[in-house]
């Protein structure tokens, strides 16, 4: 079994993109959270 660490950077942007699903946050705040367009966290949260 492998195990696979991740940054500090990579959590937050996990926990964002969560977020943005459960729809807690919309992308317009994920992009400004993790500092991105808006377009650039469409890609990363498909519908």
């Amino acid at each position: 079994m492998t195990v696979h660490t991740m940054s500090d950077k990579e959590l937050q942007r996990l926990d964002t993109i969560e977020r943005v699903r459960d729809k807690e946050l919309t992308r317009s705040q994920a992009a400004e959270i993790l500092g991105l367009s808006v377009r650039q966290v469409q890609r990363l949260c498909p519908r």
